[in-house]
Formats: C-alpha cells, structure tokens, sequence
C-alpha cells in the first residue's frame, strides 16, 4: 500500500512516471549490483554467443561482437517487455482495484520501465562503438525513430497479450515459443540480408530484423543504415498501436472481470 500512497492523485504524467520508476526499480536496485544486470546478462550472452560462432563455427561476419552486443540488446528489450506484460494486469490489480486512473497508464509506466533499461543498454553499445574506433555520424539523429518504433512495439504487444491471457492461459507459453523463433530468425547473429532475400514476408512481419539492421548501420561505421525499413517499421508499429488500442478499449473490460 506504500505505493498507493504515493502515487499522485491528478497529474498523469507524474502517475505514469512513478510507476515506471517502481517497477524499474524492483527489477534492479533491490539485487546488490543492481541497474549493473541490465548490462552484465547482454554481455554474458554476447560474449558465450561470440566464443560459440566466431571460434567454433568460424563466423567471418566483420565487427562481430558489436554486430551481436546491439542485436542482443534490441532483442532482448522487446522479449523482456513483451513477456513481463502478460500477466500486467493481474500483477498490478491492486491498484486497479484502489486508484481511479486510467489502466492504459499501466503500459506507458511499464513500457517506460523497460526501456530504461534499453537505453542504459544502447548507451554502453554506443560507447563500445566509439572505443573500438567507429565514427558517429548524422545517422545518430535517427535513434528518436528507433527508440519510438520499439515504444510502440512493446506497447501495442503488451496491450494484446494481457489482454488475451485472462480468457487463454497457454498464450504464455505459445509466446515463448514466438520469442525463441524471432531470437534465431531475426538477424541477431547472421546478416539480416538473407531475411531479405530468402523470406522477404518474414521481414514485413517482425519490425526488428529492420530494427537491429540500423542499430549496427548508426553506430557501426562498417554497417550501413536502411532508411526504407526505417520508416517501414515505424508505421508498422504505429498501425499496431492502433489496433492494440481498439481491441484493449473492446475487451479489457472483460479481462478486468476475469483477474
């Protein structure tokens, strides 16, 4: 009930922004490194993923650790948001249940919470880039759309999957199996070209293939940004808002019921 406490009655704004700071912190700051794991897990899991493809499997990709350290990175804020937002109502019902405000506030302050962590995240890449003698240029003026594009991604996701949990318990584990096929298939550890070519479909479908393509073209200097999938993927995530929008103001009502 501390939480209730504080959180203000008529600002929005500071509400959500509240929210998002108890939640960021809960994940972090009780541990003893804390906000430091935001870092370590994506750099344990690029160096174990750099010994198994660049030693054992010989991959001759150019830049390798930093081609998976902003695949990782990107990969792992959606995963993260996505599965954590399953049971966002549920995990939250008490304020539901106590706070008049609207519920959609639930999934900015979530949202909010977790690219925190991201751009933490996307701060340590930059800077990697940088030492490892990689040049910023004008193209750094187009993170902005990135950063809202995987906004919104999180977002209109996470507004479907609570939604459905309530009436389908398995979309948990239906979710997983979706996560592990996007983390091998979108270009994290393979030049995203081959999507391209091969199952161009797949690419239209998942945002993030042309997410992680200009995450490396911005910082990587041997890497080259693709404005079409650029703004592609913005639209797509806006159009995804909208619907995810319409369907959680249709039924969330019902899955408020169901908690």
């Amino acid at each position: 009930m501390s939480l209730l406490a504080k959180l203000p009655s008529n600002n929005r704004l500071e509400r959500i922004w509240k929210l998002a700071q108890v939640d960021f912190q809960s994940r972090y700051y009780n541990d003893r490194l804390g906000l430091l794991w935001a870092l370590i897990r994506p750099i344990t899991e690029v160096v174990l993923y750099f010994i198994a493809f660049k030693f054992l499997l010989n991959t001759h990709l150019e830049d390798f650790g930093l081609f998976l350290f902003g695949g990782i990175i990107t990969w792992m804020a959606f995963g993260e948001g996505s599965s954590r937002s399953i049971n966002l109502l549920k995990s939250k019902a008490y304020l539901i249940e106590n706070v008049q405000f609207s519920h959609i506030d639930l999934y900015y302050s979530h949202t909010i919470s977790v690219l925190f962590g991201f751009m933490f995240n996307l701060i340590a890449f930059a800077l990697a880039c940088l030492l490892s003698g990689h040049q910023w240029t004008l193209d750094v003026l187009y993170v902005p759309i990135l950063v809202v594009t995987i906004f919104c991604m999180i977002m209109a996701i996470s507004k479907i999957l609570s939604t459905i949990q309530p009436f389908f318990k398995d979309v948990t584990h239906l979710w997983d199996m979706i996560l592990l096929g996007g983390f091998w298939l979108s270009g994290i550890f393979f030049e995203p070209k081959i999507i391209f070519e091969k199952i161009p479909w797949f690419a239209y479908s998942n945002p993030f293939v042309g997410i992680i393509v200009n995450i490396r073209g911005i910082f990587i200097s041997s890497y080259e940004i693709d404005h079409f999938w650029l703004f592609y993927n913005l639209v797509f995530s806006i159009v995804l808002w909208s619907i995810s929008t319409v369907l959680f103001r249709k039924y969330s009502h019902y899955a408020f019921e169901r908690i």
